[in-house]
């Protein structure tokens, strides 16, 4: 099993927390079985997670870090005595990323990691209409 930083089928692979508000999709964390994808395997639980105006990407990680043990502790029992059912993702939606796709938007966050999730909401929002093809 693994424990993912995102509400998957969004945001699989790298940087999970990056891309959800970049993207602005669902944010939370997930459990689910590795199969031989990335992060495309059954999903045993879920969780969405909110956060503050203030929060940074820095401090939305430790927040998701901490939902993703609280989800863990409180689904293994059930999954112990056999009561959990794990859900096939609907791999048709959600997205992906890699870690090579971060560095075109860290470099335009002069604060990094401790830049204000709602500055990553701005940025993926004025980029989108620049980033179609035409």
């Amino acid at each position: 099993m693994n424990l993912h930083i995102s509400f998957l089928p969004w945001n699989r692979g790298s940087d999970p927390n990056l891309w959800s508000w970049y993207e602005r999709t669902k944010k939370g964390v997930s459990l689910h079985i590795v199969d031989g994808g990335i992060d495309t395997g059954p999903i045993v639980a879920q969780r969405e997670v909110g956060f503050a105006l203030d929060d940074t990407l820095a401090t939305s990680y430790e927040k998701l870090q901490l939902a993703a043990v609280d989800l863990f502790a409180e689904t293994w029992p059930k999954i112990v005595v056999g009561i959990v059912q794990p859900v096939s993702q609907n791999l048709k939606v959600g997205s992906f990323h890699r870690s090579v796709d971060k560095a075109r938007i860290m470099q335009l966050l002069p604060f990094g990691w401790n830049s204000l999730c709602r500055s990553v909401e701005e940025l993926g929002e004025s980029m989108r209409g620049k980033e179609q093809v035409t």
